[in-house]
């Protein structure tokens, strides 16, 4: 029974210890960020920066295969643009169709209906392509989904020609992060647009933008001008061009048309589309998440933990810091992200947990009187093998301290530390609160002891001078 008590009092012990360390609860806020999506924050203020100004931007002559034609010439004034007739896009369709561009993605029409004789128009250039064109169904942004709504429309129109969709993950902000490489309505699969021509893609890979395009690189072309010739149609020739509105409102954010593109700001949702296809050409990435990462901050802070020594402690740590900003941008560099917010997360929660930890840690093992470590402190720093634990006591050490004004007790009992600590190799003294002093000594012959400890004795035949008390002691040791 007893047995049973003892084992039941050491696990209880060993739970708390878990349950109040500063890994633990570093664990459990990151997590918590995780669930609450505030860990999104971390990983755009990352990436962004990464983006902006550490990675290198493709060169212009690099993005000579893709162009863009604006529906609305960049103005927010829609009704009035070729965006809100589909008689128009129809022309225009005509007019880029002549030029013999690689392919074609056309915005599903946003006014579908309101001209039937546009929509059947439209229908007809579509079919006339041979599969030159194909719409594209913009998602939502929902950063609290994987992908946002998508609206499949179930028209004429809509079975002229191929559908893709353009469906990215987006975070708290906005920002364009991965997109599924197919989505699946109604027992119907849709490709994305990024996978044009890409037959043998993974399903279970994300496709993840290539932040290193150039947003002010890729051609964009009026269409208004194009098709009145105020402007040379060869800049569609050849290329995949992407029909679509490249006006940025707020609204344009949650309707999918516009998306953020890190260290870009908030751009047309089909330069995203552009940048991810030229990922997807390279290969793609694949993501391997935050938990790696986690399990390396996990390691490294409880290798840390374990250390004694200040300076290996410090390597520890400043590896980890170092490790945690870099390993994602080398990653990114051979086709592996992995990402660092939920082990950024842990890791802001440690500094200040472990920092207060540390100062309640310290209040505890240190006289409140004399500000000298106390035998806490002793138990906590450990005797080296081999060393002796020397105690003196002072006599009458209460009555000592009755004939000192409260604010010089301390003094006191620093003074006699002070003189133990000389005449002993300045070693580190502990003291308690009733007068009693333990320091360590290095092992000596019982001679060799014995005469240092005389020695020591007769250094406190001198009387203390605490403020203008002079004060006589009589020490013991033990």
């Amino acid at each position: 029974m007893l047995r049973h008590c003892r084992n039941k009092l050491k696990s209880d012990g060993l739970m708390r210890s878990i349950l109040g360390s500063s890994l633990f609860i570093s664990l459990i806020g990151a997590l918590f960020c995780a669930m609450v999506m505030l860990t999104g924050v971390v990983d755009h203020a990352y990436w962004n920066l990464f983006y902006k100004h550490f990675d290198e931007h493709v060169a212009s002559e690099k993005m000579a295969s893709e162009a863009i034609v604006s529906l609305d010439g960049g103005r927010t004034e829609r009704a009035r643009t070729i965006l809100s007739s589909t008689a128009e896009q129809a022309l225009l369709l005509k007019t880029i169709l002549k030029q013999n561009p690689k392919h074609v993605f056309l915005d599903y029409p946003v006014s579908e209906g309101e001209n039937v004789a546009g929509d059947k128009a439209l229908a007809e250039v579509v079919s006339a392509s041979k599969s030159r064109v194909s719409f594209v169904l913009r998602a939502t942004n929902d950063p609290t989904k994987a992908v946002g709504e998508v609206r499949i429309p179930r028209t004429p129109l809509a079975k002229a020609g191929e559908v893709n969709v353009s469906a990215w993950t987006v975070n708290f902000f906005s920002f364009a992060t991965s997109a599924p490489p197919r989505i699946e309505r109604d027992g119907q699969a849709y490709s994305s647009v990024a996978l044009r021509g890409i037959t043998d893609w993974p399903r279970d890979r994300a496709i993840i933008p290539d932040f290193s395009v150039d947003p002010t690189s890729i051609t964009v072309v009026d269409a208004a001008l194009l098709m009145n010739g105020l402007t040379d149609g060869r800049a569609v020739a050849g290329k995949t061009v992407y029909i679509t509105s490249t006006s940025v409102p707020i609204d344009s954010l949650f309707q999918g048309s516009a998306l953020g593109f890190y260290a870009h700001s908030y751009v047309p949702a089909a330069i995203v589309d552009i940048a991810g296809a030229h990922e997807t050409k390279k290969g793609g990435i694949t993501v391997i998440g935050g938990w790696p990462l986690l399990a390396l901050f996990t390691i490294m802070i409880f290798l840390g933990h374990r250390l004694r020594r200040r300076l290996a402690k410090t390597t520890v740590y400043f590896s980890l810091v170092i490790s945690l900003l870099v390993i994602p941008a080398i990653g990114l560099g051979y086709g592996i992200l992995a990402t660092n917010d939920v082990a950024l997360c842990a890791l802001m929660f440690h500094i200040p947990v472990r920092a207060w930890q540390r100062w309640r840690m310290r209040v505890q093992r240190t006289n409140s009187s004399s500000g000298l470590p106390n035998i806490d402190a002793l138990a906590a720093d450990g005797v080296p093998q081999g060393y002796d634990v020397m105690a003196a006591a002072i006599s009458q050490y209460e009555e000592m301290l009755a004939n000192l004004p409260r604010e010089l007790h301390g003094e006191c009992a620093r003074q006699i530390a002070r003189r133990l600590s000389v005449a002993s190799d300045d070693s580190k003294v502990y003291v308690t609160d009733n007068g009693h002093f333990v320091w360590l000594e290095e092992p000596r012959l019982i001679e060799a002891q014995v005469d240092h400890l005389e020695g020591l004795k007769a250094l406190f035949s001198a009387p203390l001078l605490i403020g203008s008390v002079l004060l006589d002691t009589n020490i013991h040791f033990g």
